[in-house]
């Protein structure tokens, strides 16, 4: 799933980027964020954050991708 990176991100050759609207619609698919909550998109703004600040994704524009680790 995803597809190449744009060049000028910079990111290693082989990464691939998803937009942060599929990957949300794949968190609900997965059950990882629940639609019933009283604000899912708080939860999904929480999670997105919560990652990036731990440099698990990676995420510019509306562009979102895993973070190999060295």
């Amino acid at each position: 799933m995803g597809r190449d990176a744009p060049p000028d991100y910079g990111l290693p050759v082989g990464i691939k980027v998803v937009t942060a609207e599929d990957w949300k619609a794949e968190l609900f698919r997965q059950n990882v964020l629940d639609r019933d909550t009283a604000n899912p998109r708080a939860r999904f703004r929480e999670l997105r954050n919560g990652l990036a600040a731990r440099k698990r994704i990676g995420n510019r524009d509306d562009l979102v991708w895993s973070v190999r680790s060295a």
